[in-house]
């Protein structure tokens, strides 16, 4: 919501299936997801156990930062436009980078200590679940906005499966046009119930404004950039991970023939990995974001340059999160 206007290769995270956005979900009885998993034959195997009424499309990535010169300083070695700083009313502060799809990466810091704690006095969500995020998870990735043309509606829904908070977080915030005109921009978001401390925070994030941003001098990468094509999550519980992110992302689950678990969005793919032996049985947090870029060898040349370390796969290149643990993965999109 708070657009800033202004190890391992893993090449099983890289898929495309594209579905339309009106495609209808149809609910499907099956058994335990442990049973589904020993099937053999290598088919496609569906164990959606939810039906929604059309395919969630991703909005933007939340990644939690202590320093934003920081963040900025990560992403412009990696070979991303990063737009200019951007604060709001609540005190936190962003420094985004935008895709061409409409998807974005939205590295967020505390710019005011004081309007943030007054912000979570007055009960305001967004920072309340940011705050709950950076005491308790050491992960990369905070949050998941979806888009939305009616955050009440989407509320309403959530809360029809008892996986709606009752708050909403509503906000405006001041634009300076490239024209040097002013501009207000307006949001309201709304919040799936979290499955555990571990789990990123899920939003629905609906622009009520009717401007429309002039974004096209962010959207050219140097790494030659496009769009977040995958989402790579991790979870003690398949099975209560599984029915969790089919009720609130509303699409079924699948088991693809390389024995993962997937979820396709419109045009974002989630997949599913178990978590690592030990791991909180509550747990499901973000292991991996898919980038999709233009060339692999472009972006390999970029990072080169930089001193971020990397490793590169025949298919994928593999970067580490500085801000906690999780990676980006590049993967070369299709002309």
């Amino acid at each position: 919501p708070l657009a800033g206007d202004g190890g391992a290769s893993r090449p099983s995270l890289v898929h495309r299936c594209p579905v339309s956005p009106r495609t209808e979900i149809e609910a499907v009885r099956a058994p335990s997801l442990v049973h589904e998993l020993h099937r053999g034959g290598g088919e496609t195997v569906e164990i959606g156990v939810t039906r929604q009424a059309m395919t969630r499309v991703l909005d933007h990535l939340v990644l939690p930062f202590a320093d934003l010169a920081c963040a900025r300083d990560w992403f412009s070695r990696l070979g991303f436009t990063v737009a200019p700083d951007a604060r709001h009313p609540f005190g936190t502060q962003n420094a985004c980078v935008f895709f061409s799809d409409g998807t974005f990466f939205e590295p967020l810091a505390i710019g005011s200590a004081e309007d943030y704690a007054r912000a979570l006095e007055g009960g305001n969500l967004f920072v309340e679940r940011d705050q709950g995020f950076r005491g308790h998870a050491p992960d990369a990735v905070s949050a998941i906005a979806l888009k939305s043309s009616d955050a009440l509606a989407d509320q309403a829904s959530l809360s029809a499966l008892q996986l709606g908070e009752d708050r909403l977080t509503e906000f405006e915030r001041d634009l300076t046009l490239p024209s040097g005109e002013a501009a207000r921009l307006s949001f309201r978001l709304a919040f799936a119930k979290p499955y555990g401390d571990r789990m990123p925070t899920v939003f629905f994030c609906e622009a009520r404004h009717r401007l429309s941003v002039d974004r096209s001098a962010l959207l050219a990468h140097a790494n030659g950039a496009k769009a977040i094509k995958g989402v790579h999550f991790e979870a003690g519980d398949w099975d209560g991970a599984t029915r969790h992110i089919e009720a609130v992302f509303g699409c079924k689950a699948h088991v693809s023939p390389d024995r993962g678990i997937a979820f396709d969005l419109a045009e974002t793919r989630l997949t599913l990995a178990p978590a690592g032996e030990g791991a909180d049985k509550a747990a499901l947090r973000i292991a991996a974001v898919t980038v999709g870029v233009d060339s692999l060898a472009k972006a390999e040349s970029c990072l080169s340059q930089s001193d971020v370390p990397f490793s590169a796969g025949d298919q994928t290149i593999t970067v580490a999160c500085p801000n906690g643990d999780g990676r980006l993965v590049f993967v070369e999109e299709p002309a």
